[in-house]
């Protein structure tokens, strides 16, 4: 027996709706998909250590070394290391190194969960307070646009 068409298609909805997850939307712990860290002060021997720094985790994770491309950054970074699931980059402002840990999607999330806390830990153990720490977005309710 063949259903008319707005039966099956209130019938396709109601299973749609039924499979939704309660925390669809909401990330899991290695669900961002970048953390940033600035380094106040940005004299040249903060960027030489940031260097050294991100040259060692890169050669821990076995990231490799990237050649940025003028036409690809602003402004252009200082280190950057990636492969097609996360990147490692850093780049200098006027008063202060700012790095940052990027995965593309779902397949990095292993490799930013291994990541991003080497790079948090490194930089705090060197920088203290004059590190911050970007805030994470709050995904804990619906974010609503009009």
């Amino acid at each position: 027996m063949r259903e008319p068409l707005p039966v099956l298609l209130t019938m396709l909805l109601l299973t749609s709706c039924q499979s939704y997850s309660p925390h669809a939307g909401v990330p899991s712990p290695t669900g961002y998909l970048s953390h940033g860290y600035d380094v106040t002060g940005g004299r040249e021997r903060d960027v030489a250590q940031v260097k050294q720094m991100l040259r060692t985790i890169a050669a821990q994770t076995n990231l490799p070394k990237r050649s940025p491309t003028p036409s690809d950054y602003s402004p252009v970074p200082i280190a950057l290391y990636g492969d097609s699931r996360v990147q490692l980059l850093a780049t200098r402002h006027k008063d202060y190194v700012h790095v940052e840990v990027i995965r593309y999607d779902h397949s990095g999330a292993s490799a930013f969960a291994r990541i991003d806390p080497l790079v948090r830990s490194t930089l705090f153990r060197k920088f203290g307070n004059r590190l911050y720490v970007e805030t994470e977005p709050d995904y804990s309710h619906p974010i609503i646009t009009e």
